[in-house]
């Protein structure tokens, strides 16, 4: 049976790992896939989520949005049909 997928939407930018750090460790522990939907992701983020994907580490996608005005209420649209609180 395939793990679920586990959703963090977050209103902003990502700037650094350390950020993400617990989650990303928790991601590795049990095993399962998370989904970071947020405005911007720094070069360091996408490099170290990029190289640990790679190497099996864990199963991260990241997914920014786009800034505009149609995009406003993207997430909440995601945390409906998601589920996320």
């Amino acid at each position: 049976m395939t793990p679920p997928i586990k959703v963090l939407l977050v209103d902003g930018l990502i700037e650094k790992v350390s950020e993400l750090d617990k989650l990303l460790n928790k991601s590795f522990e049990t095993k399962n896939t998370l989904m970071i939907v947020a405005q911007g992701f720094s070069e360091e983020v996408v490099a170290t989520v990029w190289n640990n994907n790679n190497r099996g580490i864990f199963d991260v996608m990241l997914a920014r949005l786009p800034q505009s005005l149609e995009s406003l209420n993207v997430l909440n649209d995601i945390s409906a049909v998601s589920g996320v609180r």
